[in-house]
């Protein structure tokens, strides 16, 4: 259809014919009320506090450990996790977080995937 625009370009259209109503309302308004209450429209929560760590258990293999952690913060539940770290560490390394709601012994039991990592 000649002269027909998608959404893309309707939205863009729009865009330039408020410019100047919205310029008018940016500067009648208090920017930081403006932020929180977008933030609150979007559903953007404030960053959490630290987390609270707590090492439940350490188990030593001849080239890594790993240390069995619980990771607590206010107003969740507790998530256990599993840190893989070599007994040879020269430098910062990487590290990758694995969350499998089938449970983390899947990827650290003898023949998953974290472990052979270590091989």
């Amino acid at each position: 259809m000649p002269g027909a625009l998608n959404v893309p370009q309707l939205n863009l259209k729009r865009f330039k014919e408020l410019a100047a109503d919205r310029e008018i309302f940016l500067q009648e308004n208090n920017s930081a009320e403006l932020n929180s209450k977008i933030k609150t429209l979007i559903g953007v929560r404030e960053p959490p506090e630290e987390p609270a760590v707590q090492q439940v258990a350490r188990l030593e293999h001849d080239d890594y450990h790993i240390e069995k952690l619980v990771i607590r913060r206010a107003g969740e539940g507790p998530m256990p996790a599993a840190l893989f770290v070599p007994n040879k560490v020269n430098d910062k390394m990487p590290a990758t977080l694995v969350v499998d709601g089938r449970g983390k012994h899947l990827d650290a039991d003898v023949s998953g995937s974290i472990r052979k990592a270590f091989e």
